[in-house]
C-alpha cells in the first residue's frame, strides 16, 4: 500500500508530498517515508503506533472505547442530532485525560 501511495504521486506528476495517515494509514505513511525518503516531504501520523519491531510499551485501545465503537452500526446516520452525539462522544473518548479533574 505504501507503493500505491507513491504511484498516486507519480500519476499526479508530483516528485514529493506531505503524507498524512490515520490508524493503519499512519503505518502506511511511515512505511512510505522509510521506503521512499526522497518522495515524502513530511509525515503526520494520527491515531497510530510507531513503526518499530517489538513491544513499544504503548497502551492498547481502552475497553471503554471498544464499547463505544461497538455502537457504530447502531447509529442512525440519517438523524443529524444522533450522528453528532455519537461523533462528539467518539472525540471525547479518544481525547485523553490530561484536562480532566
Amino acid at each position: 500500500m505504501a507503493d500505491d501511495a507513491i504511484r498516486v504521486l507519480d500519476g499526479c506528476g508530483l516528485s514529493s508530498a506531505h503524507v498524512v495517515g490515520m490508524s493503519l494509514g499512519g503505518m502506511i505513511a511511515q512505511l512510505a517515508a522509510l521506503k521512499y525518503p526522497a518522495r515524502v516531504a513530511s509525515v503526520t501520523v494520527i491515531s497510530s503506533s510507531p513503526f518499530v519491531e517489538g513491544n513499544t510499551d504503548l497502551p492498547g485501545v481502552s475497553p471503554a472505547y471498544l464499547d463505544h465503537f461497538a455502537q457504530f452500526h447502531e447509529v442512525n446516520w440519517t438523524d443529524r442530532a444522533e450522528a453528532i452525539r455519537f461523533l462528539v462522544e467518539d472525540s471525547r473518548s479518544i481525547s485523553g485525560l490530561a484536562g480532566d479533574s
